[in-house]
Protein backbone atom coordinates (compact mmCIF):
# COMPACT_ATOMS: atom_id res chain seq x y z
CA UNK A 1 0.00 0.00 0.00
CA UNK A 2 1.09 3.82 -0.39
CA UNK A 3 3.12 5.40 1.58
CA UNK A 4 2.86 9.41 3.58
CA UNK A 5 6.15 11.23 2.94
CA UNK A 6 7.37 10.13 5.97
CA UNK A 7 6.82 6.23 5.58
CA UNK A 8 3.81 4.92 7.31
CA UNK A 9 0.77 4.58 5.60
CA UNK A 10 -1.91 7.22 5.50
CA UNK A 11 -5.33 6.47 7.38
CA UNK A 12 -6.94 7.14 4.08
CA UNK A 13 -5.18 4.33 2.76
CA UNK A 14 -5.78 2.23 5.91
CA UNK A 15 -9.79 2.44 5.88
CA UNK A 16 -9.19 1.16 2.16
CA UNK A 17 -7.74 -2.30 3.62
CA UNK A 18 -10.21 -5.17 4.62
CA UNK A 19 -9.74 -4.62 8.36
CA UNK A 20 -10.12 -0.46 7.87
CA UNK A 21 -12.21 0.42 10.48
CA UNK A 22 -10.16 -2.06 13.17
CA UNK A 23 -7.07 -0.45 11.69
CA UNK A 24 -8.11 2.91 11.57
CA UNK A 25 -8.92 2.84 15.28
CA UNK A 26 -5.26 1.25 15.84
CA UNK A 27 -3.81 4.14 13.79
CA UNK A 28 -5.99 6.90 15.82
CA UNK A 29 -4.31 5.14 19.10
CA UNK A 30 -0.86 5.11 17.90
CA UNK A 31 -0.03 8.28 15.94
CA UNK A 32 0.16 10.91 18.31
CA UNK A 33 2.94 8.72 19.83
CA UNK A 34 4.92 9.20 16.59
CA UNK A 35 3.86 5.54 15.69
CA UNK A 36 2.15 4.69 11.83
CA UNK A 37 1.90 1.31 9.67
CA UNK A 38 4.40 0.19 7.64
CA UNK A 39 3.20 -2.87 5.93
CA UNK A 40 -0.33 -3.78 5.05
CA UNK A 41 -0.50 -6.75 2.56
CA UNK A 42 -3.71 -8.71 1.25
CA UNK A 43 -4.23 -11.40 -0.66
CA UNK A 44 -6.10 -12.70 -3.51
CA UNK A 45 -9.43 -13.77 -2.03
CA UNK A 46 -10.26 -17.40 -1.30
CA UNK A 47 -13.62 -18.99 -2.92
CA UNK A 48 -16.43 -20.61 -1.24
CA UNK A 49 -15.82 -23.76 -3.35
CA UNK A 50 -12.16 -23.72 -1.95
CA UNK A 51 -13.47 -22.94 1.65
CA UNK A 52 -15.75 -25.91 1.60
CA UNK A 53 -13.12 -28.25 0.08
CA UNK A 54 -10.76 -27.40 3.45
CA UNK A 55 -13.40 -27.89 5.35
CA UNK A 56 -14.20 -31.34 4.02
CA UNK A 57 -10.69 -32.39 3.80
CA UNK A 58 -9.58 -31.07 7.80
CA UNK A 59 -12.99 -30.84 9.90
CA UNK A 60 -15.22 -33.53 11.05
CA UNK A 61 -18.98 -33.70 9.62
CA UNK A 62 -20.61 -30.99 11.34
CA UNK A 63 -17.40 -28.42 12.02
CA UNK A 64 -16.79 -25.72 10.11
CA UNK A 65 -14.16 -22.40 10.41
CA UNK A 66 -15.90 -19.97 12.28
CA UNK A 67 -17.79 -17.58 9.74
CA UNK A 68 -16.21 -14.18 10.63
CA UNK A 69 -12.54 -16.21 9.38
CA UNK A 70 -14.23 -17.17 6.27
CA UNK A 71 -15.60 -13.63 5.72
CA UNK A 72 -11.92 -12.50 5.86
CA UNK A 73 -10.69 -15.14 3.26
CA UNK A 74 -12.88 -14.30 0.48
CA UNK A 75 -12.16 -10.92 1.13
CA UNK A 76 -8.22 -11.59 1.46
CA UNK A 77 -6.77 -15.14 1.78
CA UNK A 78 -4.54 -14.27 4.71
CA UNK A 79 -3.80 -11.03 6.03
CA UNK A 80 -0.70 -8.97 7.34
CA UNK A 81 -0.49 -5.48 9.52
CA UNK A 82 2.57 -4.13 10.76
CA UNK A 83 3.56 -1.01 12.86
CA UNK A 84 6.26 0.92 14.38
CA UNK A 85 7.75 3.89 16.58
CA UNK A 86 9.67 6.37 15.42
CA UNK A 87 12.97 6.96 18.13
CA UNK A 88 15.18 9.29 16.47
CA UNK A 89 16.45 7.64 13.58
CA UNK A 90 15.27 4.37 14.13
CA UNK A 91 11.97 2.95 13.88
CA UNK A 92 11.09 -0.10 16.47
CA UNK A 93 8.39 -2.68 15.15
CA UNK A 94 6.25 -2.45 18.13
CA UNK A 95 3.12 -4.65 17.20
CA UNK A 96 1.29 -5.96 14.04
CA UNK A 97 -1.65 -8.47 13.13
CA UNK A 98 -1.55 -11.28 11.08
CA UNK A 99 -3.70 -13.97 9.71
CA UNK A 100 -2.27 -17.22 8.13
CA UNK A 101 -3.20 -17.69 4.61
CA UNK A 102 -5.75 -20.99 4.12
CA UNK A 103 -2.66 -22.67 2.95
CA UNK A 104 -0.38 -22.15 6.28
CA UNK A 105 -3.71 -22.69 8.64
CA UNK A 106 -1.92 -25.72 9.12
CA UNK A 107 -2.23 -28.51 11.87
CA UNK A 108 -0.61 -28.62 15.12
CA UNK A 109 2.22 -31.34 15.54
CA UNK A 110 1.11 -33.77 17.63
CA UNK A 111 3.49 -33.29 20.34
CA UNK A 112 2.45 -29.91 20.73
CA UNK A 113 -1.02 -30.73 20.83
CA UNK A 114 -1.08 -32.80 22.97
CA UNK A 115 -2.77 -32.35 26.37
CA UNK A 116 -5.17 -30.39 24.75
CA UNK A 117 -7.64 -33.24 24.80
CA UNK A 118 -9.21 -31.46 20.88
CA UNK A 119 -10.59 -33.21 17.81
CA UNK A 120 -8.23 -30.73 15.73
CA UNK A 121 -5.32 -27.21 16.08
CA UNK A 122 -4.71 -25.10 12.79
CA UNK A 123 -2.13 -22.09 13.20
CA UNK A 124 -3.43 -18.81 12.86
CA UNK A 125 -0.68 -16.97 13.11
CA UNK A 126 3.43 -17.57 14.50
CA UNK A 127 5.91 -15.07 15.81
CA UNK A 128 9.18 -16.39 16.09
CA UNK A 129 10.36 -15.59 19.79
CA UNK A 130 6.95 -15.46 20.90
CA UNK A 131 4.67 -18.32 19.99
CA UNK A 132 1.57 -19.02 18.24
CA UNK A 133 -2.36 -18.89 18.23
CA UNK A 134 -4.12 -22.16 17.02
CA UNK A 135 -8.02 -22.38 16.09
CA UNK A 136 -8.62 -25.38 18.27
CA UNK A 137 -11.37 -27.91 18.43
CA UNK A 138 -12.66 -29.22 21.65
CA UNK A 139 -16.22 -29.45 19.99
CA UNK A 140 -18.35 -28.04 17.05
CA UNK A 141 -17.49 -24.66 18.58
CA UNK A 142 -13.34 -23.93 17.85
CA UNK A 143 -11.80 -21.77 20.74
CA UNK A 144 -8.65 -19.61 20.19
CA UNK A 145 -5.56 -20.77 22.26
CA UNK A 146 -1.94 -19.56 22.76
CA UNK A 147 1.14 -21.76 23.19
CA UNK A 148 4.43 -20.08 24.12
CA UNK A 149 7.95 -20.73 23.00
CA UNK A 150 8.08 -23.36 26.29
CA UNK A 151 5.27 -24.98 24.66
CA UNK A 152 2.95 -24.06 27.16
CA UNK A 153 -1.07 -23.53 25.99
CA UNK A 154 -3.36 -21.10 27.84
CA UNK A 155 -7.16 -20.03 26.24
CA UNK A 156 -7.04 -16.77 24.65
CA UNK A 157 -10.91 -16.48 23.75
CA UNK A 158 -13.90 -18.32 23.29
CA UNK A 159 -14.80 -18.16 19.60
CA UNK A 160 -12.45 -16.33 16.63
CA UNK A 161 -14.05 -13.37 16.72
CA UNK A 162 -13.94 -12.56 20.42
CA UNK A 163 -9.97 -13.40 19.76
CA UNK A 164 -10.02 -10.94 17.09
CA UNK A 165 -11.34 -7.72 19.60
CA UNK A 166 -8.71 -9.01 22.05
CA UNK A 167 -5.95 -8.74 19.50
CA UNK A 168 -7.22 -5.15 18.39
CA UNK A 169 -7.17 -4.05 22.57
CA UNK A 170 -4.07 -5.03 23.14
CA UNK A 171 -3.21 -3.34 19.11
CA UNK A 172 -1.29 -6.56 18.20
CA UNK A 173 2.05 -5.25 20.15
CA UNK A 174 4.58 -8.22 20.35
CA UNK A 175 4.15 -10.82 23.26
CA UNK A 176 0.31 -9.17 24.47
CA UNK A 177 -0.94 -12.96 24.86
CA UNK A 178 1.91 -13.04 28.01
CA UNK A 179 -0.52 -11.35 29.62
CA UNK A 180 -2.94 -14.38 29.85
CA UNK A 181 -0.49 -16.73 30.24
CA UNK A 182 1.26 -18.13 33.71
CA UNK A 183 4.23 -17.18 32.53
CA UNK A 184 3.48 -13.34 32.23
CA UNK A 185 5.25 -10.62 30.09
CA UNK A 186 8.55 -9.40 29.81
CA UNK A 187 9.77 -6.11 30.05
CA UNK A 188 9.55 -4.58 26.99
CA UNK A 189 5.96 -5.53 26.04
CA UNK A 190 4.98 -4.06 29.31
CA UNK A 191 6.37 -0.64 28.56
CA UNK A 192 4.48 -1.16 25.28
CA UNK A 193 1.64 -1.95 26.47
CA UNK A 194 1.43 0.98 29.68
CA UNK A 195 2.52 3.67 27.06
CA UNK A 196 -0.82 3.20 25.09
CA UNK A 197 -3.18 1.46 27.73
CA UNK A 198 -4.89 4.92 28.52
CA UNK A 199 -5.65 5.40 24.41
CA UNK A 200 -6.68 1.89 24.83
CA UNK A 201 -8.91 2.02 27.15
CA UNK A 202 -11.15 4.63 26.09
CA UNK A 203 -11.28 3.72 22.25
CA UNK A 204 -15.08 1.78 21.32
CA UNK A 205 -13.41 -1.63 20.83
CA UNK A 206 -16.68 -3.67 21.33
CA UNK A 207 -17.12 -5.33 17.24
CA UNK A 208 -16.02 -6.45 14.99
CA UNK A 209 -16.85 -6.93 11.38
CA UNK A 210 -20.01 -5.48 12.44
Amino acid sequence: MNSTHNGYISRNTIERSILGKELGLVFDCISSFGAGFLTIEEATPVTKPDLFKWELNNLLNGMHLPNELKGLYEESNGFVARWSITSGECRIQVGGFKINSLKSLAPVSKELVTGLVCHFAYILSHEAGVGFTALVYKDDSPQVWFCNIANEWVLLAPSFSSYMRLLFVNLGIRGWQYSYSPTGIDPMTEYWLRLFVVTVSTTPWNFFLE
